[in-house]
């Protein structure tokens, strides 16, 4: 189903085609939003977005740009429908209502990067360099979301050393990082949410939310994309042993003797009934 946008020109002049359009008419009752309140909030954001909050992501990226290990990057500005929409939804669960003079600190992805890294154990580096950077900016703690049954060993160095909220959900794999965009942490200024996952990872999430996510799909589809998000993280662990062999026949200058021996191991990965993750842990072991 592909979603309708609507430029704010027309939800200035449509509110019912607006609230229609966007299965929000019986939430708009209940929200306790009046309408003229949420047309404030959205001239308001609608006169930044392309200016100001504009430069204000591209200052971020300039800096992420410069990171090593870091395969590519995208950002993200929230559109004027989708945030006029999400107060909306929002309205009848929050205590405190968002208003024009706090609604950039209460909506935390106004503004979003996206990392992208090859490896899944490149999170380290990237991740001690976006520390390095914007630590001081944090405006709560690291969220490390993971699928059902994967393992978090992987990321034991992220939380042994931060408090981490480690969250399982059916959406997608990824770290966030939520930081004030004003390196004095003035609440007036929009934060900016950091995803960082693998390439793999970012493949998936793309087709999972173009096919499945905010969409009205069959139970087939979702059935088949949690095998393919299972592929996945499978791809991610061989991709990581392919690494550790590169690593090892490098280390040891290409020697026949290390050669025979690492295809010795990777033989194992033809055993019978273990699934590749038990046999890649057996070899690491």
């Amino acid at each position: 189903m592909k979603k309708i946008k609507m430029s704010f020109d027309e939800i200035k002049d449509n509110k019912d085609k607006f609230l229609e359009t966007y299965g929000l008419v019986d939430m708009f009752k209940e929200c306790g939003y009046t309408w003229d309140e949420l047309i404030e909030i959205g001239e308001d954001y609608n006169s930044k977005r392309d200016s100001v909050f504009f430069n204000l992501i591209q200052n971020f990226i300039v800096e992420i740009s410069k990171f090593t290990d870091v395969h590519s990057y995208r950002y993200r500005i929230k559109e004027t429908d989708s945030l006029i929409a999400k107060i909306i939804r929002k309205g009848k669960s929050r205590e405190e209502k968002i208003t024009i003079d706090n609604y950039c600190s209460e909506i935390t992805d106004l503004l979003g990067i996206r990392i992208l890294y090859i490896f899944k154990e490149d999170y380290w580096s990237v991740n001690k360099q976006l520390m390095d950077k914007y630590k001081p900016q944090l405006a709560e703690n690291i969220h490390l979301k993971l699928r059902d049954g994967d393992d978090q060993k992987t990321y034991q160095s992220l939380l042994s050393a931060y408090d981490v909220v480690v969250e399982r959900n059916e959406a997608y794999r990824s770290i966030h990082y939520t930081i004030y965009s004003d390196p004095n942490n003035i609440i007036s200024n929009p934060k900016i949410e950091i995803q960082t996952r693998t390439i793999f990872e970012e493949g998936w999430s793309e087709i999972n939310h173009k096919l499945v996510y905010k969409n009205n799909s069959f139970p087939e589809i979702e059935k088949v994309s949690n095998i393919l998000s299972e592929l996945v993280g499978s791809c991610d662990t061989v991709s990581g042993l392919m690494q550790y062999l590169y690593n090892r026949v490098k280390d040891d200058n290409g020697t026949s003797k290390m050669v025979d021996d690492l295809d010795g191991k990777v033989n194992m990965l033809d055993t019978g009934n273990d699934s590749i993750g038990d046999v890649i842990r057996k070899f690491l072991s």
